[in-house]
């Protein structure tokens, strides 16, 4: 049985001026790890250990029976225009990304090509064989595989997400980098022959989700073998994308990828032909991992997302215009919504997302008083492998005038032997609510937008966050015109913020937020923000040279940058260089980054000699300029 391991890493506080390490860097691999990945090889077939000593899995390709049944599921309507296709956020802001990249993408010098993958460019994904576009029936496909891999990833602060904003969104640069995450590059590149002998739908790392360089990206995916279906590569882009969380297979005595049984199967067993796909503890029916998904994601390095609503009827969030949207984030989440004033006949709604939901819904209706009123939790079953009926629940009953409470809860379907439990019957859903009374306004379009913030982040990048108007009109909201430095762009009813791409660093712009309903635009709500630039230079304030005996080192002090850029500090590289006694440059060399309340260091060099060092500071934006030279000191 494989068994989890916790894996203790340290990372080094600086790297080594031209390869060698200060005296405070650690080694990240143990002996513990080393024992656990040769144990993880030994049972796992599909396991293997690369030149470095690190797990990697490749997924065999389904049966040519499986293959054809998934390719004659029905393909999905598009949920949101065709041209937001690649501008799909889950939760923009987040600082962790899982980048969903169908337009090709050029890997070189990550640990794939040192185990025989050449550098190069690898392909869009495409239907038609023009890999230059993408037509609206692969517009359609890329937006389900957002939408399932998002729900699978809904509980955690997470933003997946088919916008490309850069490699400083994935790339970790240093410990103290605190934005990094997983590309998922879905491609039919022939990387597939390199690196598996053309016989899997999948590859990816272990435990590389907050790995310092990168260098284990991008998470491999296949989808010439799924053709158009989509919850096939969905399926497969979270399995291997939990591969990088530190998550092993899910199995049994029997296969090594545990199938499920109607309607439910484990994302890291074989979830492709169950509707319901959730994380997993190991507690189904001859188990062989115990790995409970959750804690682990969590330790490598996605928190869980914040909650969103009152947890008791007295803390009950007002739902104050007639729906509302909520995560369930755990097994012990209940949201509590406060609907106002009811009488007569109400109707309560509590609807998981369209597509790939893993929610599977209670609801229940209190008076003011905490007595309950209603309660609606109809049993799911499978309808096919991609849709589950039961998932959603509906009250529809009479009531006294009077305050009341709706509680949204995910449950689970006899236990996991059988069937499922709550423990990941979690996700994203609507609710909506009639009778109860809700401010019908006094015009025919929206008011403002409420709590109208912008906030801006790394690489020309921001999020503009909003809440709904208080008067919605004579008409539900149907969607947002977000309009940036004069480009106008529009979001749906259920979206409360924008991702805004392509901005001039350290400059200022306009925004305007309208709500639209069946009357047409209402009034904006506007402000303005400043994007941020790079830091600038720190001020060197001393240098000294090595003692005598040991190590050649060698120090430098230096002072924070007067101007951030308008975006905290999170670290600080040395480059140093080392000088003939005729003054010409013989070698440099830089660190790796160090923790923004670092402010000195001693250095580990590799020669000895006359050395002065430079020091710049990196903010969520970049890196700024190195500051003036040091004096010339001694490194011995």
């Amino acid at each position: 049985m494989r068994r989890a391991v916790a894996c203790a890493t340290a990372l080094a506080a600086a790297a080594a001026v031209l390869g060698v390490t200060s005296t405070s860097g650690q080694a990240a691999g143990t002996d513990r790890e080393a024992a656990r990945y040769a144990a993880i090889v030994q049972d796992d077939p599909t396991a293997a250990i690369d030149s470095n000593g690190r797990v990697y899995y490749t997924e065999p390709v389904p049966s040519a029976a499986a293959l054809r049944a998934q390719r004659a599921a029905p393909r999905l309507a598009p949920q949101f225009p065709l041209s937001q296709t690649f501008r799909l956020h889950s939760q923009p802001g987040s600082n962790r990304t899982i980048l969903l990249d169908f337009d090709g993408a050029t890997v070189s010098g990550s640990a794939w090509n040192s185990e025989g993958l050449p550098n190069g460019s690898h392909p869009a994904w495409t239907l038609d064989g023009n890999a230059g576009s993408f037509n609206d029936d692969e517009r359609a496909v890329i937006q389900e595989v957002w939408q399932r891999v998002a729900e699978d990833f809904a509980p955690f602060d997470v933003d997946v997400t088919t916008e490309d904003l850069g490699a400083d969104r994935i790339t970790r640069s240093g410990s103290g980098d605190q934005v990094f995450g997983s590309r998922a590059l879905i491609t039919p590149s022939n990387a597939v022959d390199n690196l598996c002998d053309g016989q899997c739908v999948g590859i990816a790392y272990l435990d590389v989700f907050d790995q310092v360089g990168g260098r284990s990206q991008p998470v491999w995916v296949f989808p010439q073998y799924y053709q158009d279906n989509a919850k096939g590569i969905a399926e497969t882009v979270s399995h291997e994308v939990g591969h990088n969380l530190n998550l092993e297979h899910d199995g049994n005595s029997e296969e090594g990828y545990d199938p499920g049984h109607a309607p439910w199967a484990p994302i890291m067993g074989n979830s492709d032909h169950q509707p319901i796909s959730q994380w997993s503890k190991g507690d189904y029916a001859d188990a062989d991992n115990q790995q409970d998904d959750f804690a682990v994601i969590q330790a490598a390095g996605l928190s869980p997302r914040a909650d969103d609503a009152g947890n008791s009827v007295g803390s009950a969030t007002a739902l104050s215009t007639g729906t509302g949207t909520g995560y369930i984030t755990n097994r012990t989440d209940k949201d509590f919504w406060a609907l106002g004033q009811c009488s007569g006949t109400v109707k309560v709604t509590a609807t998981g997302v369209a597509v790939g939901t893993n929610l599977d819904i209670e609801l229940r209706l209190y008076d003011a008083g905490g007595t309950q009123v209603a309660i609606n939790n109809p049993p799911s079953a499978r309808v096919d492998a991609h849709v589950a009926s039961g998932m959603n629940a509906t009250i529809n009953t009479s009531v006294a005038a009077g305050q009341y409470v709706a509680a949204v809860d995910g449950v689970g379907n006899g236990n996991p032997r059988n069937g499922y439990d709550d423990y990941a019957s979690v996700g994203a859903y609507t609710l909506g609510v009639t009778g109860c009374e809700v401010d019908p306004g006094d015009g025919d379009t929206p008011s403002a937008p409420q709590d109208l913030s912008a906030a801006p982040g790394p690489s020309g990048t921001a999020v503009i966050s909003w809440s709904a108007p208080a008067d919605e009109g004579e008409s539900p909201v149907t969607g947002y015109e977000v309009t940036v430095g004069g480009f106008t762009d529009t979001v749906d009813a259920a979206t409360f913020s924008y991702a805004a791409t392509g901005l001039e660093r350290g400059a200022t712009y306009d925004v305007s937020v309208v709500a639209v309903n069946g009357a047409g635009a209402g009034a904006p709500a506007t402000t303005t923000f400043t994007t941020a630039d790079v830091p600038g230079q720190p001020v060197i304030i001393g240098a000294g040279s090595g003692g005598f005996g040991g190590a050649i080192t060698a120090s430098v002090r230096w002072i924070p940058p007067a101007d951030d850029g308008g975006s905290p500090v999170v670290g600080y590289v040395i480059k140093g260089t080392r000088w003939s006694p005729s003054g010409r440059a013989l070698q440099t060399g830089t660190t790796e980054i160090l923790p923004a309340d670092q402010l000195s260091s001693t250095l580990g060099l590799k020669t000895a000699g006359i050395w002065s060092f430079r020091v710049r500071a990196i903010n969520d934006v970049g890196a700024g300029p190195y500051s003036k030279a040091s004096k010339k000191v001694r490194g011995r």
